[in-house]
């Protein structure tokens, strides 16, 4: 017996853990949750406005995009999805000017407009001669070299695009740039003279080519064929194979974007980037709140365990909505619980986990009707650790698996762990604080005066260190909710029974306190 059958028993019709790239998910807006400033990021759309939303790698950014041409599909917005990025070479990164997007941008939103024009009835009359003009200037000089093989790349940026022009593109046998030509021709507006051939020389420009103004014409263009205005969404900019891993050369690549105001407010367009947080840093030399809205795209727990019961719906044909009611385990909390609480605010982790449940249970037993409390154990573990890979690296989950705690000081680590000097200890601890998986949560008095105390910050690299430990002893000795704000505090329960919550305040009061005060 596999996966499917197993599945089935389960209630399902597909596996509801395969994808974890938003890109990959044909059904996603039956169970997309939108964030609270959703409808902010839409906005008015005969009025669009530009916006930056940031959030963590695996925090919905893209899930957010698709939503976006979702719903500007059926309420007639054009958009361009700009996310491609793989023709640019590592060394143009520090010389990449404004208009390389431009160019790039007008080019789809021109074949765009081209394309649709082809599938709608509509005679030269429609256009005035002015349009008519424009139309023969931007072809010649954005359209007349393109190839077919580029068209058809492009096209995986329109996804508004109807599905006859697509149909259309991909059936043309000959030349794009003799595909616009004979578009303009038929419509009554051609033909054009395009240079299409390798060796042909590119048309001329003037000394100063006014690509913002071209991109606002392509604009009016579109709107002039019944569009309301264009949505130009911009993402993967760190997934790009130039960017790589580093957020300094992704804020690189789209700089000349974001800084550009004049740009961001063209009547008719609204920008929407979505960019991975960490380039929230380098944005913030140039950010103008008062002129460009921001967002910080996080979850609380509530919303992603209504994201796992609507993907659990969805692909079970309503039948199973919590992942509790699949299992007989008895932990230290629900299934669906645990799951929430290690995906740590992150949509694309809750799948993770969820696989590797599925993984684990189908390597222990196949056959059984239900998730095992193996397969649960060791799923959140196996997962807990390649997470803590990703975001530690592996030196620091070694030397935090030596100190073998989740709350220390310096001192501590200093002269009973490491053997070292004070400021060497802190220094350590100021590296984990920087990859985030370490924060100062108040102060000890060890002596004649307080000292820095300092917690593991991400469940996940807490059971990573300490593995070893029973499932239930590792909840109930190193998690506890703040019994104000309910905030999640990583502390050494088991070992010291008075914590202070370090986002409210308030003193944490040990079960048996609270055990002794009811009674």
């Amino acid at each position: 017996m596999g996966e499917k059958e197993f599945l089935a028993r389960l209630g399902f019709q597909a596996n509801p853990f395969q994808f974890t790239n938003a890109d990959e998910e044909e059904h996603l807006q039956s169970y997309f949750v939108p964030p609270p400033y959703f409808d902010s990021v839409w906005g008015d759309p005969n009025r669009p406005v530009s916006q930056v939303i940031f959030a963590p790698r695996g925090g919905g950014k893209s899930a957010q995009r698709r939503m976006l041409e979702y719903r500007a599909h059926r309420e007639n917005i054009f958009t361009i999805t700009y996310d491609r990025f793989e023709h640019l070479v590592p060394a143009s990164l520090n010389n990449l000017t404004l208009e390389y997007h431009l160019r790039n941008l007008i080019r789809l939103g021109l074949l765009g407009f081209l394309l649709e024009i082809h599938e709608r009835t509509l005679s030269p009359s429609s256009f005035r001669r002015i349009e008519r003009e424009q139309i023969d200037v931007l072809c010649r000089t954005y359209i007349g070299r393109i190839t077919k093989t580029e068209a058809l790349e492009a096209i995986k940026s329109l996804r508004t695009l109807s599905a006859k022009a697509r149909t259309f593109l991909r059936d043309w046998a000959g030349p794009a740039g003799s595909l616009a030509s004979m578009i303009l021709k038929a419509k009554g507006l051609g033909p054009l003279n395009l240079k299409t051939g390798p060796t042909d020389e590119a048309p001329p420009v003037p000394d100063e080519l006014p690509t913002k103004l071209h991109l606002e014409i392509v604009c009016d263009l579109l709107r002039s064929i019944g569009y309301r205005s264009v949505f130009i969404l911009v993402d993967k900019v760190d997934e790009a194979t130039i960017t790589g891993n580093n957020a300094e050369h992704a804020f690189a690549l789209i700089k000349p974007l974001l800084r550009d105001l004049e740009l961001l407010q063209i009547p008719g367009i609204g920008f929407k980037f979505f960019l991975w947080d960490r380039l929230e840093t380098y944005y913030r030399e140039f950010a103008r709140p008062d002129r460009v809205q921001q967002f910080s795209l996080s979850w609380e727990r509530s919303q992603i365990t209504e994201m796992l019961s609507r993907r659990l719906a969805a692909f079970s044909g309503g039948r199973v909505k919590d992942l509790s009611n699949l299992t007989d385990a008895k932990l230290a909390k629900p299934l669906q619980y645990l799951v929430v609480l290690f995906a740590f605010g992150s949509p694309r982790d809750m799948i993770r986990i969820c696989q590797e449940i599925l993984s684990e249970q189908l390597r222990l037993d196949p056959s059984s009707e239900r998730f095992g409390v193996g397969a649960i154990i060791e799923g959140i573990l196996k997962f807990s650790k390649q997470r803590a890979q990703e975001v530690a690296g592996p030196d620091a989950i070694r030397e935090l698996m030596k100190i073998g705690r989740v709350d220390f000081t310096a001192n501590f680590i200093a002269n009973k762990i490491f053997k070292i000097n004070v400021n060497s200890a802190r220094t350590k601890i100021s590296h984990w604080v920087e990859k985030g998986i370490v924060e100062r949560v108040g102060e000890q008095r060890t002596g004649s005066r307080p000292v820095h105390h300092y917690a593991i910050s991400d469940i996940r690299v807490a059971r990573a260190i300490l593995g070893e430990m029973d499932f239930v002893e590792f909840m109930e000795g190193k998690t506890l909710y703040c019994v104000n704000c309910s905030k999640l505090l990583l502390r050494d329960c088991d070992i010291q029974k008075h914590h202070t919550c370090h986002h409210c305040g308030t003193e944490q009061r040990s079960p048996e306190e609270a055990a002794n005060d009811d009674s």
